[in-house]
């Protein structure tokens, strides 16, 4: 039997007590007769209580914009600080859920935007590295390009220089990398780097370099 303080209207449990002695509410301590029969049932004592709404979590809300915001900008350097304030929102937005799970609400909310926050922050770092790496290797390749360069136009020179010592006017140029090596020879100190010669008559000769490491080719002749 449920009976309802007079004091404070809080429910109390009097079904083991006697009927018209006193008693003591548990919530108040202020005393009361117990009645013979329950002043109101249970379910009329427990109306009153109304259950506390929830409602959603104002940074789990914050953090899912700006981790969206962050993830489609990514690419454009700017969503790193949106990814990156919005993944810090989320994170104390699921701690104060946590704490209070039956008033706030929001949790897979402030998770998802944790998730977009570092998913942007990733997507910026891996462009930062992939720049650096393409600027790396672009760098060594012109290096590369360089040498090979540079290999031709001494060829050219060797050519050239041979062309004046020449004594016999059938073979006023050279085809072949073997005869240029005994005028410079220079011109094996890189072995990546490829001669490839073309026609070579009494009119002049062509010829090709370039760097097996390298993107380029370079063409000389006469």
């Amino acid at each position: 039997m449920f009976v309802i303080c007079p004091h404070c209207g809080a429910t109390i449990d009097v079904s083991k007590l006697t009927p018209n002695t006193y008693a003591a509410c548990q919530s108040c301590g202020g005393e009361f007769v117990v009645p013979d029969v329950p002043t109101a049932p249970p379910a009329a004592a427990r109306s009153d209580t109304i259950p506390a709404s929830s409602s959603y979590n104002d940074l789990a809300i914050a953090s899912i914009i700006l981790s969206i915001i962050g993830f489609f900008t990514a690419v454009f350097g700017v969503g790193v600080l949106f990814g990156g304030v919005g993944m810090v929102l989320g994170i104390v937005a699921r701690i104060q859920i946590k704490a209070n799970p039956d008033q706030i609400k929001g949790y897979g909310m402030a998770l998802a935007g944790v998730i977009l926050g570092i998913l942007s922050i990733a997507i910026f770092i891996g462009i930062i590295v992939f720049m650096s790496c393409t600027g790396y290797f672009n760098v060594r390749a012109s290096n590369y390009d360089a040498i090979a360069q540079s290999a031709g136009k001494n060829a050219k020179g060797a050519e050239d220089i041979f062309h004046i010592r020449r004594n016999d006017d059938a073979k006023p140029w050279v085809c072949d990398l073997s005869d240029l090596l005994k005028i410079d020879d220079r011109l094996d100190d890189d072995p990546e780097v490829t001669f490839i010669f073309g026609g070579c008559d009494a009119e002049g000769y062509t010829l090709t370099t370039k760097h097996a490491k390298g993107r380029e080719s370079y063409f000389f002749g006469r």
